[in-house]
């Protein structure tokens, strides 16, 4: 739901009108990255139905919701590949030499059964939570949680990666490096973190970025969706329609625009610049939006619920409730002011508080709702964030009492008077 979320986190991306109707065709794939791996879309619109009725390709307007990820790509695990099996190394390495064949990588590289393997066995290697990883620039900037999670080469400031040196045991590490891969680091914004794969005992070491990583995780989101859409909605399908011989999944998916619900304590430029990188595909970029937003945008939209298939929202009703005491009240009030008009729906603005905790973070937000719609998509134009706090941490509830008192603080001294 984070593709219908309001103001962009990224303000400088300078999506443009023509830009957007180039994409207007294709379904928005909505990632969750930083939380469960939650995978939505919403189908692309169109003005085909009887009368103008707007509908998407013959079908009615509904934002899908495809589950997560995958044991092997979840968040939880992250990205989690074949070792030391031949086919798989060639597709990775194929896939970093020439940025093409993720199709490969996601069929014959990465494993879905971790739970019976084992992330640190003979067969398998799992990248865990590569989103952290994103726009680092040294190793020493990561935080201890993070490093935590991995070996660490020692600096020998070298840009090659030893043949000799010995392989981490869960065949994962990471080392400094540049964005080329051939040139020595040098302290500048041209050094990254990278992520060293020891795939196969017999073979070379791989280097991959981490938003290549993110990329190939997000490429899987794209083509679940893809599969889902052109089977008319729905679960995943395995049985595609009949193709040509020349004609390639991918060239279908990649171009698919992604929006990402990235919450405060992940808003560093270079990590979002990382992650929009990691997922846009030619004229098509991705975008971020906040997570917090995104989520109270979600909890408004209507779902279908009962056998009848209405549309109901449990905090779009709450909200309606409190709207329509909000006007009887006050229009009780100014019985005795005979041809006063009737307040406006402009006048209801709630704050609603929102409480977002992850595996990695706590976020908590205080939002003043505006611009009533009669649209049901969206049935408020504006979300604005009154208060912000948020904390990186692998322990958010032992930071919860102390966050809510900080939001507090602020709330009491930006939110603005009632008019």
């Amino acid at each position: 739901y984070a593709a219908l979320g309001a103001d962009l986190i990224d303000k400088n991306q300078n999506l443009t009108l023509k830009g957007v109707k180039n994409m207007a065709e294709l379904p928005i794939v909505a990632v969750d990255l930083y939380g469960g791996g939650e995978v939505s879309y919403f189908p692309p619109i169109g003005e085909d139905g009887e009368g103008g009725e707007t509908v998407s390709g013959g079908r009615p307007i509904k934002v899908r919701s495809m589950g997560r990820l995958g044991s092997g790509s979840g968040t939880e695990k992250g990205l989690s590949l074949k070792r030391n099996d031949d086919v798989a190394y060639r597709a990775v390495r194929r896939l970093l030499s020439k940025s093409r064949g993720v199709d490969a990588v996601i069929d014959n590289a990465i494993v879905d059964d971790v739970e019976e393997k084992g992330s640190s066995s003979n067969d398998v290697l799992t990248i865990p939570r590569p989103y952290l990883l994103l726009g680092a620039r040294r190793t020493a900037n990561l935080t201890a949680d993070t490093l935590n999670k991995f070996e660490v080469e020692e600096d020998d400031n070298s840009p090659a990666i030893s043949e000799e040196s010995a392989a981490p045991k869960g065949g994962v590490s990471l080392r400094n490096a540049t964005l080329d891969g051939s040139s020595n680091p040098t302290g500048d914004d041209f050094d990254r973190v990278a992520v060293r794969l020891t795939m196969h005992s017999g073979k070379k070491p791989l280097s991959i970025l981490p938003e290549e990583v993110v990329g190939i995780m997000v490429a899987r989101a794209k083509r679940l969706v893809h599969r889902s859409w052109i089977a008319g909605g729905g679960e995943e399908v395995e049985v595609l329609p009949e193709k040509g011989e020349d004609d390639d999944e991918e060239d279908a998916y990649l171009p698919y625009p992604v929006a990402y619900a990235v919450p405060g304590w992940a808003c560093i430029d270079s990590a979002v610049e990382a992650l929009l990188d990691s997922s846009a595909s030619g004229p098509n970029p991705a975008v971020a939006y906040q997570r917090s937003v995104a989520a109270l945008v979600g909890s408004l939209l209507p779902r279908e619920r009962g056998s009848k298939h209405k549309l109901h929202s449990l905090l779009g009703e709450e909200v309606k409730r409190l709207r329509e005491a909000f006007e009887k009240e006050l229009r009780e009030a100014d019985d005795d002011d005979e041809g006063k008009a009737s307040p406006s729906q402009s006048a209801f603005q709630p704050l609603v508080l929102a409480v977002g905790v992850t595996a990695d973070g706590l976020e908590l937000s205080a939002a003043q709702l505006s611009g009533v719609s009669a649209d049901p998509h969206c049935p408020f134009g504006d979300v604005n964030i009154i208060a912000n706090v948020n904390y990186r941490s692998e322990t958010p509830f032992n930071l919860l009492e102390k966050a809510m008192g900080e939001l507090r603080e602020k709330v009491g001294r930006n939110f603005p008077e009632s008019p």
